[in-house]
């Protein structure tokens, strides 16, 4: 690959976007809630079990928030064998990072901001993995650098930047991965397919969605040898053989966990409405340039989805009529593959598995790529006022985006974290009462929900954990004592107690109650009001 530096001016503008990107990927890195999915990324990373972890914790006894969070950290009693057996309990997840994760935590610690680093590292590689791509793809480093300026300062790649899960690696390699293929095609030597076989095997070992991404690839090279037997679709056939060769053993840890397999991901069946879900993929694409924290149904989400979807067809038609079929076969599979593999399951079957934005990262690539060449093409367009037209349009495009990530660090917490979404201000409630108790059970999702909440305690919130459908026994000395989202079972039992007055605190739809104890004359009335 020949690196071709761009003109002065935007060259400055470049370096000043890519310093903005590094920062915003590295600033408040430890800020945000650690969510349900990233507090499970540490169990696992540190050989933790969640059932022994549910055995200790949910024994009916106070303990503190110190005794919860131990098992986020690295143990010298586990090693990676530990952290493998974890792994191949949850076989959805496939190995790739959370074996450079372990290892990471054991030379840096445990902490957020250690754990969550590795992501922000992998993060900075993606650049000139997307600069190498799109000069494979374009032959020309234009489109290249406006596709990196996006990248820079793209919300919602801020975002996974800073999270202790697989998704900046999966953006890596999936751009390793297109970049090898479009090599291997244009220097037709085995050492470049069998570059290609080794990245596409890593790709799997990172996100099983890989195999939207791979079906995108299958579809490119078909295509351009015309659905022919040639020299390149035979050298790609025994790649991607290869590849899935190397992925072979956690294919096989699948089938032998095919039930926790299905039982882990049964969420992804889940119905939702169809409005619901139109209105989430509005605001997947949106995130890729701007998220300025709009509610879901909010006029201004409407009016940006309105403008990225007419954007995008504009770029894609752009892309068809005005570049060769080696290049729009490639990006449009790219964005279509992994989005309707996402999408018409759920159309189709009902499920919510397109819900969750982080899946839809190799179409986001060919996005950003589409509208990347949209813009490099019109820039430098013959015509003054096209190409004064569209500068400006970038440059509101690019404001938006730097603003959208300034938003974005300086909160405590964004819609990535889903379902502890309220953990930071739930904590913060907590945090400022004096002698503070936190009661739950083991309902749904708690688990990681309360690993996630303890994160955010001070150290002398005290906290009560039962196994359903055993009761607490809640000591005096604590005021107030709340009760993080318990199992209906629970909520009914001490709503009958007679000894608390149960009220939700505060009422925003947060998952907590507060119980107040009543005191002895006040319990003497109440009884003699029932015998009366």
């Amino acid at each position: 690959m020949e690196l071709r530096l761009p003109p002065k001016r935007i060259l400055w503008l470049l370096i000043s976007l890519l310093l903005l990107g590094i920062f915003f990927r590295f600033v408040n890195i430890d800020r945000k809630v650690y969510w349900h999915d990233e507090v499970y990324t540490s169990l696992r990373i540190n050989g933790y079990n969640g059932d022994r972890a549910v055995k200790e914790l949910f024994n009916g006894q106070v303990i503190t928030t110190e005794e919860v969070l131990r098992f986020q950290r690295p143990s010298p009693d586990k090693g990676f064998g530990d952290a493998l057996a974890r792994l191949i309990e949850h076989p959805e997840h496939p190995p790739l990072y959370y074996a450079i994760a372990h290892f990471w935590t054991r030379i840096f610690g445990g902490s957020i901001a250690a754990t969550r680093s590795l992501s922000a590292v992998i993060s900075l590689f993606v650049f000139p993995a997307l600069y190498w791509l799109c000069w494979e793809l374009f032959q020309h480093p234009t489109v290249g650098w406006y596709a990196v300026a996006l990248m820079s300062v793209s919300p919602f790649y801020v975002l996974y930047a800073q999270e202790a899960r697989q998704y900046s690696l999966w953006t890596l390699i999936t751009l390793i991965v297109s970049a090898s293929l479009l090599r291997a095609i244009r220097l037709k030597t085995w050492k470049n397919w069998v570059l290609y076989g080794c990245a596409i095997a890593l790709n799997f070992y990172t996100f099983l969605l890989s195999i939207w991404f791979a079906f995108s690839c299958t579809i490119y090279v078909l295509a351009i040898e015309r659905f022919r037997l040639t020299k390149i679709s035979i050298r790609f056939f025994l790649s991607s053989f290869s590849g899935l060769l190397l992925f072979s053993p956690w294919l096989f840890v699948i089938f032998r966990n095919y039930v926790q397999f299905q039982d882990k991901t049964a969420w992804t069946k889940t119905k939702e409405p169809l409005t619901f879900l139109s209105t989430l993929w509005g605001l997947h694409l949106n995130s890729v340039f701007v998220d300025l924290g709009f509610d879901l149904y909010s006029i201004f989400s409407y009016i940006f989805t309105f403008i990225f979807i007419i954007l995008l067809g504009y770029a894609i038609f752009l892309l068809y009529c005005h570049t060769p079929r080696r290049i729009w076969w490639f990006v449009i599979p790219l964005i279509a593959l992994p989005a309707l593999g996402l999408i018409l399951p759920d159309l189709l079957r009902g499920g919510r598995a397109s819900s969750a934005s982080r899946y839809f990262i190799p179409a986001y690539i060919g996005i950003q790529i589409a509208i990347a060449h949209l813009f490099s093409t019109k820039i430098q367009s013959s015509k003054n006022i096209e190409r004064k037209t569209w500068s400006i349009l970038f440059a509101i495009l690019i404001s938006l985006g730097i603003a959208s990530c300034f938003i974005v660090s300086s909160k405590y917490t964004w819609w990535n974290k889903v379902i502890s979404y309220h953990n930071a201000e739930i904590a913060e409630i907590i945090n400022q009462t004096e002698r503070p108790l936190v009661v739950s059970d083991d309902y749904e999702i708690n688990t990681g929900n309360l690993i996630s909440l303890t994160h955010k305690l001070d150290p002398k919130v005290k906290l009560l954990f039962v196994k359903r459908p055993n009761l607490p026994q809640i000591p005096q000395q604590f005021n107030p004592i709340f009760l993080y989202n318990p199992s209906p079972e629970l909520l009914k039992a001490l709503q009958t107690e007679k000894k608390f007055a149960i009220e939700l605190v505060p009422d925003r739809g947060y998952p907590i109650w507060k119980l107040t104890s009543i005191s002895h004359s006040t319990l003497e009335r109440r009884r003699h009001f029932t015998n009366s």
